[in-house]
């Protein structure tokens, strides 16, 4: 739903797949720095504790500077906002408060 109200369909695609290759990308960095973290003075627990850190401080950007919608934004600019309206069929006038 995000994808279909923020993304102009020229670049949805792209935009798609990158949105849903991040599981995979989170997968690999963990595992990748898992040993570290284990070998670390925060042991095993350490591995739970930064993806956790990492996790919250995700979604507490996503609560501040997200958005459902381009024109409920506070951070769009007017021309990026008319842009994304204009390629993704939406409007400031169709959408219910």
């Amino acid at each position: 739903t995000l994808l279909a109200k923020w993304a102009p369909r020229t670049e949805r695609s792209f935009l798609a797949t990158s949105v849903y290759s991040g599981a995979q990308f989170g997968t690999v960095i963990i595992l990748a720095t898992s040993g570290f973290i284990f070998d670390s003075s925060m042991g095993w627990p350490g591995i739970f504790y930064i993806s956790g850190a990492v996790a919250l401080a995700w979604s507490i950007l996503f609560l501040v500077f997200g958005a459902d919608s381009p024109n409920r934004s506070k951070v769009i600019s007017t021309p990026e906002l008319e842009y994304i309206e204009r390629l993704t069929g939406s409007d400031s006038e169709s959408t219910v408060s």
